[in-house]
């Protein structure tokens, strides 16, 4: 028998295989979909009762705390959340510092800087601040989502990434839309 008369039985075959694979991963992915809603629905609810309905029956119950049956503790212990928004920075540094709590509010500087000139740039600006007797950092990064976006762009045109410089990492990934 010839390679040739093999040849549509073996695409035939190899088109069935790649049918029963997207057909799983697609049941899959319905599957991975609920159970996240589920869990989501039982966390919530986990919290709900951890939060609001024991801490309130236990009040009104004047419990602290209780063992179950089975062996476990439960016990009420109060919480403390603090947050503070951005536009009142100012006002809380303020506070704090007439009460004795200075130095929880840090500064940070941030300065972008272009490319072009950038050596003269930085070198003033360094030469400022460590004449101003403060302590700084000086960190070079790059958002991590441009330099993907570059890298994607680079390929698309054909260009040389450098990979001596650059950690690269090339896959491939099936999605379902």
């Amino acid at each position: 028998m010839s390679q040739q008369n093999n040849l549509p039985f073996v695409k035939e075959k190899g088109l069935a295989a790649v049918t029963n694979l997207a057909q799983e991963m697609t049941q899959l992915d319905t599957i991975i979909k609920e159970l996240e809603e589920t869990l989501k629905a039982k966390r919530d609810r986990f919290n709900y009762i951890s939060s609001v309905e024991l801490p309130d029956l236990m009040a009104e119950l004047q419990l602290r705390d209780f063992r179950l049956f089975s062996g476990e503790r439960i016990k009420v212990l109060p919480v403390l959340k603090v947050s503070v928004t951005k536009d009142q920075m100012n006002e809380v540094d303020d506070w704090l510092k007439d009460h004795g709590h200075d130095g929880m509010v840090k500064t940070k500087f941030e300065i972008p800087v272009p490319s072009s000139n950038n050596e003269a740039i930085i070198e003033t600006l360094t030469n400022l601040i460590r004449n101003l007797g403060v302590e700084y950092n000086l960190n070079k990064s790059i958002n991590w989502q441009t330099l993907n976006k570059w890298g994607r762009e680079m390929e698309a045109e054909g260009s040389v990434i450098p990979e001596e410089i650059f950690n690269v990492f090339r896959s491939n990934i099936t999605v379902i839309e």
